[in-house]
């Protein structure tokens, strides 16, 4: 008679693959956390902001012409440098 099968080798490196609940709680936090839009007070990027979006993902951020817009170089600047900091994130998920 042959033994049972058991959850070594191939069958138990594909179980182990298929449930990662670390990945899985990171995935859902993402998907919580990403569908949140930012906003902030100032002509430039707070540093706070800057993180929040290194860090972790975000839906996006909303610009208010009477609280970040001063003229056209400024809000190409601030855009970049947004676009910068998300970067960094998605860098890390690479």
């Amino acid at each position: 008679m042959s033994a049972a099968p058991t959850l070594e080798g191939e069958i138990g490196d594909a179980a182990a693959e298929m449930h990662d609940p670390v990945a899985e709680r990171r995935d859902v936090t993402d998907a919580v956390v990403g569908s949140l839009m930012l906003a902030f007070d100032g002509l430039e990027l707070p540093s706070d902001v800057a993180e929040r979006l290194a860090t972790s993902p975000a839906a996006g951020v909303t610009l208010f012409r009477f609280s970040n817009v001063a003229d056209p170089g400024q809000i190409r600047w601030l855009t970049a440098a947004i676009q910068a900091a998300a970067a960094r994130w998605r860098d890390t998920r690479t």
